[in-house]
C-alpha cells in the first residue's frame, strides 16, 4: 500500500501479512526505487521489529540489524552497492557474541571466530574469497584446542585432529575428503598415547578392517570388517589374548555361527543367527570337557520345540517343550534320574538397585552438550560376569559432545549386577542400556 507519482512509486509503502492484516514490510521509494529505510515485522507480535536496514538506488546499502523475538540484538552488518561488505556480528538471545567475522565483495575472508555462550573461543577459521581454509576448535575454556583441520573447496579436507579436554594431547587422528571421514583413522585413550582403536573410512562412512584395543596392555579385544558403515564378516573378541567369542555378520545383523569359547578354546555355546536372530539348533557345552549341557532349538528367535540339559555325567537334568519362546511343558530331574521342583531354564540379568534412579541421580550434563543444545539417547553395549561384575563397556549408538564419554563414567560407577542364569547356573552375558540426555 502507497502512492503513485507519474505511474512510479514514491514516499513509504507497507505491506501486511495476509488474513492478520499486521504490518510486515516497510519501504521508502524515489523515482520508483527503494531509497532510504527499510523495516520487516513479525508475524506474531505486531510493530516488532525483526530487520532493519536501508536502500540506495534499489540495493541494499549502509547498516542492516536482525532482532530476536525478545527484542535483543541478532546480526548486525553493512551493504555496500547491494554487496555484503566490512564487519559482521552475530549474538544469541541473551545478548552473547556468537560469530564475528568479514565480508570483501559480498564472501568472507580473513579471520571468523564462534564462540561459545560464556564468551570463549569456540572456533577459528580461517577464510579467503568465501572459502574455508583451515579451523581450530576450541574447548569450553577458549585456550584448550579440541580439533584442527583444513579445508579444499569449502569442505573439510586433508588431516583431521581431535585433541582430549584435560591433557590437550590427541585423541583422534584421521582424514577428512569432500567433508566426509576417509582412509585411516585412530583413536587413542583419553590422555595418553595408547591406542583405542583402529578403523578405515570410505566416503564418511566405517569401511574395512577396524581393530579394538584395551587401555591396559594394549591387547587386541576385538577386531573384524565393515561394510559402508556396517559391522560385516566375521567378527573375534578376545579375553586377556584369548578368543572368546566369534560371531557371523552380514551388513549390520548376525547372520551365521556364533560361538563362545572357554579359555582352553573350546566351544561352550553355539547358535546359528538368520537376519539377526537366532534361528536353528542352539547348543551348549560343559567348560573344561566339552560336555553337552544344553541342546535345543530356536525359530525367529525364540526358543520352539524339544529343549534338553544334562549333568556333566551325560544324564538327563530338564526336558521341556517350548512353542514360540513359551514354556508349555517342563521337568527338573536329580541326577540319580529323580523328579525334582521345577525351576526356571533362564532368568534374565538385572540390575542390583533402581537403576534409572542411579543414572538421573549420578549423570552430569556435558557442557559442551548444553552449549551446542545437543540431546538424545546414548545406548551403552557392556558384559556382565557370572559373578555380576560389568566390564567390556562400549558405546552402541552414541550422540557425541562428550555425552558418550559421560554415559561411560555412569556405567563404570554402576554396581554389580545379579549375573543371569541359565538351567539354574550363573552366566555371562551381554547387555544394553540407553541413556538419555534431555535439556530442561
Amino acid at each position: 500500500m502507497g502512492v503513485y507519482a507519474a505511474d512510479k512509486r514514491v514516499g513509504e509503502w507497507k505491506f501486511f501479512y495476509p488474513v492478520s492484516e499486521k504490518p510486515r514490510l516497510s519501504f521508502m521509494f524515489e523515482n520508483d526505487k527503494r531509497n532510504g529505510v527499510f523495516t520487516q515485522y513479525d508475524s506474531v507480535v505486531s510493530g516488532r521489529i525483526i530487520t532493519l536496514g536501508s536502500f540506495k538506488n534499489d540495493k541494499e546499502d549502509g547498516d542492516w540489524k536482525q532482532y530476536h523475538g525478545n527484542g535483543k540484538l541478532k546480526i548486525a552488518y553493512k551493504y555496500e552497492n547491494g554487496v555484503r561488505e566490512g564487519p559482521l556480528q552475530q549474538y544469541d538471545s541473551n545478548g552473547a557474541i556468537e560469530h564475528v567475522g568479514t565480508y570483501v565483495n559480498g564472501k568472507y575472508e580473513g579471520r571468523f571466530l564462534e564462540y561459545y555462550a560464556n564468551g570463549k573461543e569456540h572456533r577459528v577459521l580461517e577464510c579467503s574469497k568465501g572459502k574455508w581454509l583451515t579451523a581450530v576448535k576450541y574447548y569450553r575454556d577458549g585456550k584448550t584446542r579440541k580439533a584442527d583441520y583444513a579445508f579444499k573447496n569449502g569442505m573439510a579436507s586433508g588431516p583431521y585432529t581431535v585433541y582430549d579436554s584435560a591433557t590437550g594431547m590427541a585423541y583422534i587422528k584421521g582424514h577428512m575428503a569432500n567433508g566426509k571421514t576417509e582412509g585411516s583413522w585412530i583413536v587413542y585413550f583419553p590422555g595418553s598415547e595408547r591406542i583405542g582403536i583402529e578403523f578405515s573410512c570410505k566416503d564418511g562412512l566405517k569401511d574395512g578392517n577396524a581393530v579394538y584395543y584395551d587401555s591396559a596392555r594394549q591387547n587386541v579385544v576385538r577386531r573384524g570388517a565393515y561394510n559402508a558403515g556396517k559391522i560385516d564378516g566375521v567378527w573375534k573378541y578376545y579375553r586377556r589374548n584369548k578368543l572368546w567369542k566369534e560371531v557371523n555378520w552380514d551388513t549390520g545383523r548376525l547372520s551365521g555361527q556364533y560361538l563362545i569359547y572357554d579359555s582352553a578354546g573350546a566351544v561352550v555355546r553355539r547358535y546359528n543367527y538368520q537376519n539377526g536372530v537366532r534361528e536353528g539348533k542352539g547348543q551348549a557345552f560343559y567348560e573344561g570337557t566339552g560336555k553337552l549341557w544344553i541342546d535345543g532349538s530356536y525359530t525367529h528367535g525364540s526358543l520352539n520345540g524339544a529343549l534338553k540339559c544334562y549333568y556333566p555325567s551325560g544324564k538327563l537334568r530338564r526336558q521341556e517343550l517350548y512353542k514360540n519362546g513359551v514354556s508349555v511343558a517342563g521337568k527338573c530331574f536329580s541326577e540319580s534320574g529323580k523328579e525334582v521342583p521345577y525351576y526356571k531354564f533362564i532368568s534374565a540379568a538385572a540390575p542390583s538397585n533402581d537403576l534409572n534412579y542411579f543414572v538421573n541421580y549420578n549423570l552430569v550434563y556435558p557442557l559442551e552438550a548444553r552449549d551446542a543444545k545437543v540431546q538424545g539417547d546414548v545406548k551403552i553395549g557392556f558384559n556382565v560376569s557370572g559373578k555380576g561384575e560389568i566390564s567390556d563397556i562400549e558405546i552402541v549408538k552414541g550422540i557425541g559432545s562428550g555425552c558418550d564419554e559421560e554415559a561411560i563414567r555412569i556405567i563404570e560407577q554402576m554396581p554389580d549386577w545379579y549375573p543371569e542364569t541359565i538351567d539354574g547356573k550363573p552366566v555371562a552375558s551381554y547387555e544394553t542400556y540407553t541413556i538419555r540426555f534431555r535439556l530442561d
